[in-house]
């Protein structure tokens, strides 16, 4: 399979795709959260380096990535998200939000032929404060 594009692709309806998305993270479940994601989901952020102190932009499969949520939920507490809007792609899906300190966020999705997300990219504004 070409990880970064899938003519197979089973995307979700956005609109239930995002609140449930949303939902899982406003409850801070971390298995729900989870639950949307390939075991070997990858995921790109800039906040990687800045949390984990390496010069690192992505992290790979559950158990990683549950450990940098996990100590990001423990960070902001109060964590929570807000809809702002949805937008389709050709094999994923971008969700614009209100995300860390309500700060705009956007986040695209890419999915597998299973409906299920394998690989992610986060997008903050240039002058986060974290």
């Amino acid at each position: 399979m070409n990880r970064f594009y899938s003519a197979a692709a089973q995307i979700p309806p956005a609109a239930e795709f995002a609140a449930s998305w949303i939902e899982a993270w406003n409850a801070h479940d971390l298995p729900r959260i989870l639950a949307h994601y390939r075991e070997d989901v990858v995921l790109y952020s800039p906040l990687i380096a800045r949390v984990q102190g390496e010069n690192k932009a992505y992290l790979n499969g559950h158990s990683t990535i549950a450990d940098y949520w996990a100590a990001g939920l423990q960070k902001f507490p109060t964590l929570h998200f807000s809809l702002i809007s949805t937008l389709k792609g050709v094999d994923s899906l971008m969700i614009y939000y209100r995300g860390i300190n309500q700060q705009i966020t956007a986040e695209v999705f890419w999915f597998d032929e299973e409906g299920r997300v394998h690989r992610t990219a986060v997008y903050y504004p240039e002058e986060l404060s974290v």
